[in-house]
This record gives structure tokens, sequence and C-alpha cells, in this order.
């Protein structure tokens, strides 16, 4: 299993001794093919997914090759669900480089911005501990889910998916007082609200 990363993590070599997958934090980051990568990632090795036997794909695998490409890559080549250790070693670098550089470029493929959503997503719903220990890392990863939707949410899909999982990280882990004000709820089609329900 993933654990909360406990120092920085600057520097850390892409070595096949990197053994155990880590949740790198907040403030702290990796570097990996030469790219610093802040945090709110997972990275390592050996993360198995929530599902089945595969692979975490969002675990960024530092054993894994990557390598730049004149040519650039095409995005039409990473599969509709995206991994890490499935894609190509000319679009890790893609990938790794749109980290580096902010999460923020507008022309980024969006399997680039599902790949990341999905370690945000596991973090909230799968790792994280009971509600007490729950702080500022989890306003942290929503408040980024948000800002992803503000660059990213007019693809239909990544809109769709990364609304259900605030509505779900909503239901499950806050408290709604009778004196809250409403929330604001986009018309995203007909279901109601997780929040909501």
């Amino acid at each position: 299993p993933s654990q909360p990363a406990s120092t920085g993590l600057v520097g850390m070599p892409a070595a096949p001794s990197v053994q155990a997958a880590e949740w790198v934090g907040l403030n702290e980051c990796v570097t990996v093919a030469g790219f610093r990568i802040p945090g709110l990632v997972y990275f390592g090795r050996h993360l198995r997914a929530i599902k089945g036997h595969d692979v975490e794909p969002a675990l960024i695998d530092p054993s894994k090759p990557v390598a730049p490409s004149i040519a650039g890559f095409d995005p039409a080549s990473i599969p509709y669900w995206p991994s890490y250790s499935g894609i190509a070693a000319t679009a890790r670098h893609a990938y790794l480089k749109w980290h580096a550089s902010g999460r923020s470029a507008t022309d980024a493929p969006i399997s680039f911005v599902f790949l990341y959503f999905y370690g945000l997503e596991r973090r909230i719903l799968y790792d994280c501990g009971p509600k007490s220990e729950r702080g500022e890392e989890y306003q942290v990863i929503l408040g980024e889910v948000r800002r992803m939707l503000d660059i990213y949410g007019e693809n239909r899909s990544f809109r769709g998916y990364a609304s259900a999982f605030l509505e779900m990280a909503q239901a499950i882990h806050h408290s709604v007082g009778i004196d809250d004000p409403p929330p604001d709820y986009p018309a995203l089609g007909y279901e109601l609200p997780a929040r909501l329900k």
C-alpha cells in the first residue's frame, strides 16, 4: 500500500532500487528524467491498482524509460484508459514536462489530465485516513480538481468524471449543516448530485 511521504524526495534518482510507492505530499517534489515534478502524485514502484492486479495507472514509476522525440508523439497513441506504465517513452517525456511546467498547458492531451486526476481521486477516495485526519491536503486536492476543471472542463468526459468526484468527496467527507448555503449545481445531466442525495 502507499505510504504518506514524510520527507522531501527532491533529486531522488530514477534507479531500479526504488521499491515502495509513496504519495508525494503538497510541499514536496520528485525529480524524474530531469523534470522536477511537484507533489500530489504517486511515485515509485509496486503500487497495485484499486481494482484488479494491474499497476496503479497514476503511479509515476522512475524505472520506466523516458525519451524525448524531435517529432513529438501522437496523443492518439495513448489509450482511452491511460496508465503511466503503459504509455510510450515519448509520451512519458511529454507527460513529465506537462507536470513540471505547472499542469496548466491548455493544449495538453486530455489523457495527461486524466492520469494526474486518477492519483488525486485515489488519494481522497481510497488512501486517506478517517475524517479526523483530513486537513489542508484534502482541501488542496479538491481545489486542484476545481482548478483543472477551469482549465480542461470543456472536455465533456473530464468534466463529468471530475464533477462526480467532487460531489462524492463532499458527500462522504463533508458535514452539511442546515444553515449552510445551498451548493451551486451546474447542469451536467439528469442525475441528482451525490451530495444532494
